[in-house]
């Protein structure tokens, strides 16, 4: 089934557009009824004062109502109504006996209270108070106002919105359109860039000018992640050839003396010859297979540490006993001249395989009479784990890639001592994994410091 194509900016205005308009609604109605019922407040408020300067100035003679030559509504704009009580007649009126009889209902109780009365055309509000004498009701005053003034003000008003708020819905609906055309136009722009990026060329960026809000969060974001996806595909592509090329040799080592004894006839110690050739290569293979795997396990996050509680002294301890026989063969003296008490929580397997690598390395590129100290320090902490030697250094060009994979500052040298440039990305990551760093201090002919940071384990989780 194929999905109809429905636009963000679209799906955008139509929101904003319904939104604006419950707003303009709810705003308009509002408005309406609060200007309606202010003018019936106002109209109220008039009526009652009206009616109670009327009744405070009409006179009273024995307890009765008299009336002047002029009724009390002369030269006023309001209309009313005057009645004797308790017999309810009519005495002076400027109203239709409609309005008064459709006010007056003597089965209820009207005094004092408000009413809206519709006759025809003409809609009337109406307000009644009685008059006293000595505590007595001895009349009614009636006032009304016509409220056609007020109804025509309420009616310009209603065709008034009548004619905005479409007004209104329209611009809001053009300007919300632009407004998301606008604001998504960076995105339409990504998804072209994004396109030819799917089609192969890691080269394309966006490099839209830096904005602080979310969609140029996302575009410096999109950046570092095909930056970092570019970075990767070409670690990997010289990953692969240089894998490619260490196999390469050794195959082709092997594939050279075995050919050469197979093509003519050779004494025993000629095959012998050939036979430690080939297995030399062969054991290089194997252990560059083997680093190979780690790696990939490590990328992939599948190596699993057998993580436990070590006496990381004695654990260095051991190692650096264990290679003293090399170091003194190739005439190197090693030696642990400070191993401060410390606990640490890790895989016994990968720390071995990271210090022995980093000491046999000390070893090989130290000089004849050369010496190797190795200090242990800790603080609490972490444990400052320090190899240093006095051999032939490393270029300063060279101290920022020698924990790239299959990097080596002297290629010649490192292929004669079995090494194949996975040594110091190996022992990188296994400090990384338990929650450390390793640190370079080199110079070339003066020898290096590797140091090698690891989070202590503190006494009472020992």
């Amino acid at each position: 089934m194929r999905h109809i194509f429905f636009p963000i900016k679209l799906k955008l205005t139509l929101w904003y557009t319904l939104f604006l308009i419950i707003i303009i609604a709810t705003f308009g109605i509002t408005i309406y009824f609060s200007v309606q019922k202010m003018t019936l407040v106002n109209e109220d408020a008039f009526l009652k004062s009206q009616t109670a300067q009327i009744t405070s100035s009409i006179d009273v003679e024995n307890g009765k109502l008299t009336t002047d030559s002029e009724p009390f509504y002369t030269n006023t704009n309001f209309y009313g109504a005057l009645y004797s009580y308790p017999d309810m007649k009519l005495l002076e009126s400027n109203l239709s006996k409609d309005v008064l009889n459709r006010y007056i209902d003597l089965k209820n109780d009207f005094l004092g209270k408000f009413k809206t009365i519709q006759i025809g055309d003409d809609t009337w509000r109406i307000y009644s108070e009685p008059v006293y004498a000595d505590q007595k009701i001895i009349g009614i005053i009636v006032l009304a106002q016509p409220l056609n003034l007020a109804e025509i003000a309420m009616n310009n008003l209603f065709q008034l919105f009548i004619i905005l708020i479409p007004f209104l819905i329209v611009i809001s609906i053009l300007g919300g359109f632009l407004l998301a055309n606008r604001a998504l136009r960076p995105i339409s722009y990504m998804t072209k860039i994004a396109r030819e990026i799917s089609m192969g060329d890691l080269s394309k960026r966006l490099n839209l000018p830096y904005t602080n809000d979310e969609v140029g969060h996302l575009a410096q974001t999109f950046d570092m992640m095909i930056d970092k996806i570019d970075e990767s595909i070409k670690k990997q592509k010289q990953f692969t050839n240089d894998a490619s090329h260490e196999l390469r040799t050794p195959i082709a080592v092997i594939q050279g003396q075995a050919e050469s004894m197979l093509e003519n006839n050779h004494d025993i110690e000629e095959y012998k010859r050939t036979l430690s050739i080939i297995f030399d290569e062969a054991r290089h293979m194997g252990k560059l297979v083997s680093n190979l795997l780690l790696l990939a396990r490590s990328d992939s996050n599948t190596d699993k540490l057998n993580m436990e509680s070590l006496n990381f002294s004695e654990l260095l301890e051991g190692i650096v006993e264990e290679l003293k026989p090399v170091a003194k063969s190739n005439n190197v003296d090693l030696c642990l001249t400070k191993n401060e008490l410390s606990y640490i929580y890790g895989d016994q397997t990968r720390l071995t395989q990271l210090f022995y690598n980093i000491i046999d390395n000390a070893i090989i590129y130290n000089l004849p009479g050369g010496h190797i100290n190795v200090v242990v320090e800790n603080n609490g902490y972490y444990i400052k784990t320090s190899i240093q030697d006095t051999g032939i250094g490393i270029p300063e060009e060279h101290i920022n890639h020698i924990f790239e994979r299959f990097y080596r500052v002297d290629k010649a040298r490192s292929r004669q001592s079995g090494g194949n440039g996975l040594g110091l990305s190996i022992c990188q990551w296994i400090a990384t994994v338990h929650g450390g760093k390793i640190d370079v201090i080199s110079k070339e002919g003066h020898g290096s410091t590797f140091i090698v940071w690891l989070p202590a384990k503190s006494e009472k989780d020992r």
